[in-house]
């Protein structure tokens, strides 16, 4: 059983990321008015392409609470339920309830007791719910830092629970923003760092990247393949 690192790392990323949802909801984050930074991309582009490091995100085990794999497989059915819904009416209409639901569960399962194999899923399934929360808020503020942060933060829990199709969705949700922002050389950087990441067995949702990111892949990146 992976134990994490130092107290000081483990007040990182997971608390991080808490703080940040929490100051979503109340409207109190700097970052929704911010400009988007290019360097947290190629930071992200570099990091993908190293092994999996426990300081980064660490599985906790920070209280006696111990969470299943049941466990975990609700708290992603849940997320999977507001993909649907993202889906069918787009626009970040439930934002406010997705933040909610990753403020009530995401640290608090991050922080109990259980297995790698069970962190690993559970890292994966804070991802999909981070990484739709990226997308719910490109819909509002595409240009935001607010938006690049929340890609981030999903590369990195994907990255830690081992999952290369997820960490490759969030790469090129990056390359998507990249795009948007008009910065073409990092849009095409972050898309050839997500495709080498690719296999050819993988879902072809994923093989199909396009290196001169040309092509709008939002509604086919929303939905998270793996």
């Amino acid at each position: 059983m992976t134990r994490g690192a130092s107290p000081v790392a483990r007040k990182t990323t997971i608390d991080e990321l808490h703080a940040l949802l929490k100051a979503d909801l109340a409207d109190e984050t700097p970052l929704r008015y911010q400009s988007i930074r290019p360097v947290h991309w190629q930071v992200a582009r570099l990091a993908s392409a190293v092994t999996s490091n426990a300081g980064e995100v660490p599985f906790q085990h920070a209280t006696q609470q111990r969470i299943d794999m049941p466990a975990v497989q609700r708290f992603r059915a849940e997320i999977g339920r507001f993909r649907e819904a993202d889906n069918r009416t787009g626009g970040g209409h439930d934002r406010e309830a997705l933040l909610k639901h990753l403020i009530a569960n995401a640290r608090r399962m991050a922080r109990a007791d259980y297995s790698d194999q069970v962190g690993r899923a559970l890292f994966s399934a804070i991802a999909e719910g981070i990484l739709l929360l990226g997308w719910m808020s490109f819909d509002v503020e595409p240009g935001s830092a607010l938006t690049q942060k929340y890609f981030t933060h999903a590369r990195q829990f994907a990255h830690r629970a081992d999952n290369r199709l997820l960490e490759v969705t969030a790469l090129a949700a990056m390359s998507q923003q990249a795009y948007y922002a008009g910065i073409p050389a990092a849009a095409v950087q972050l898309a050839a760092t997500a495709r080498k990441r690719t296999l050819d067995g993988d879902p072809p949702c994923i093989r199909f990247f396009d290196e001169s990111a040309a092509v709008p892949w939002k509604p086919i990146l929303k939905t998270v393949c793996g």
